[in-house]
């Protein structure tokens, strides 16, 4: 997860939190592990990955490579709306809760069997209410795949729960409440599609960069590298 065919099948290196903070920053980020076979692991059992994949992962492959047609043909694109033709919407926010339920440790899954019937039952359209599905174009230098995070705002004083899966060309972000992030398009309404009703749909797509490995953090590295030397200089 991400699927191999959605750009996912090229040698990785992986790092950990830990590691960017005692790096203290990308720049100077050493070790890590090699993954040989792209990022992500193989946390659903057997069964489970195998009809997810068939069901839903040529969809996402299908979004992949459209997004990244885009990111390649228009470099200076920033937001538009996109149609996405001859589609499956269903499938995608299907494998996108897939993967939810993979970067998340079994407990996430085991307390939520709502959601276990959404993505096992591939004609169940019942995507719960207190659960958001964000996405967009992304296109920044590091991967990310963050399980259910608190992000915090020192000015609200808030605290919002975000999962991500961020891999280019694709960001999807999570939430269980809170509004939207801004430049991210809501997919929850793909659960008013059928598992094989095909559809034509409009989308509007921000583009998303990333350099750091915090969710819904969407600056890209020259921002963060003139903010940190900002935040130096006070």
């Amino acid at each position: 997860m991400p699927p191999e065919k959605a750009f996912n099948d090229v040698r990785a290196q992986i790092y950990g939190i830990d590691d960017y903070l005692k790096a203290s920053g990308m720049e100077n980020l050493r070790g890590g592990t090699i993954s040989q076979r792209g990022i992500g692991s193989y946390t659903l059992c057997i069964r489970c990955n195998s009809n997810t994949g068939a069901w839903y992962g040529p969809e996402y492959a299908k979004w992949a490579a459209t997004e990244a047609y885009i990111l390649s043909k228009y470099p200076n694109f920033s937001r538009d709306r996109v149609s996405i033709l001859a589609c499956y919407p269903l499938r995608l926010l299907k494998q996108a809760v897939a993967m939810l339920c993979s970067i998340n440790a079994p407990d996430f899954a085991a307390a939520r069997p709502d959601l276990v019937r959404f993505v096992l039952n591939k004609e169940n359209r019942e995507f719960p209410d207190y659960l958001h599905a964000q996405m967009g174009l992304y296109r920044g230098q590091i991967s990310r795949l963050v399980g259910f995070a608190g992000v915090g705002n020192v000015v609200t004083h808030t605290t919002r729960l975000l999962p991500e899966i961020a891999h280019s060309p694709l960001v999807l972000l999570f939430m269980l409440a809170g509004d939207p992030v801004p430049n991210l398009q809501l997919i929850d309404w793909f659960k008013q599609y059928r598992y094989d009703q095909k559809a034509d749909v409009m989308v509007e797509l921000g583009v998303c960069d990333g350099y750091t490995p915090y969710p819904s953090d969407y600056r890209s590295r020259d921002q963060v590298l003139a903010d940190a030397a900002s935040e130096r200089s006070r």
